[in-house]
């Protein structure tokens, strides 16, 4: 019940039009990701590969939720052995990448040519993007060997050190 209420405090907390620090993100991702395991038990399995620069980059507020939300959605929960998630950050010159993996099934081709992907969730975090980016950002999806990867570039602004 705890980590329910600081996730439901934190989403409440935070304008979806504002950014926080990457480091931010993870942490609210990971009081998401603790109701989840909770959830899920030992059939969810959780990696993270982020790089230090990226941690003080800048993002929208829960912009990687959905795209986990999504994966836990199609690439966990029907499995009866569960997944395994993947969450990276890195800086490469003045972008800051982000992506989301999941070892489930992947999309099938149709629905991968359509662009229209897994629901909601990736077309409002899409909008978002372009809001806050305009054309200086790129959400792309593809089939991985196994499952889905979902990446986001967008310009790397360095959160102010407090």
């Amino acid at each position: 019940m705890t980590r329910l209420s600081d996730f439901l405090r934190y989403t409440l907390d935070k304008d979806p039009m504002k950014r926080v620090s990457l480091r931010q993100e993870i942490d609210a991702l990971n009081l998401y990701l603790g109701i989840e395991k909770l959830r899920f038990g030992d059939r969810l399995r959780i990696s993270f590969d982020i790089e230090d620069a990226a941690y003080q980059g800048l993002v929208p507020s829960l912009i990687l939720q959905p795209l986990i939300e999504n994966a836990l959605k199609y690439a966990v929960a029907p499995r009866e052995e569960g997944g395994h998630l993947r969450i990276e950050g890195c800086v490469r010159g003045k972008t800051l990448g982000l992506a989301v993996q999941d070892d489930g099934p992947g999309l099938a081709a149709n629905i991968m040519e359509s662009n229209n992907g897994r629901g909601v969730g990736l077309r409002n975090t899409r909008e978002r993007l372009a809001v806050l980016y305009g054309d200086h950002n790129c959400l792309t999806m593809r089939n991985a060997q196994p499952g889905l990867r979902i990446e986001i570039t967008l310009p790397y602004e360095r959160a102010a050190q407090l």
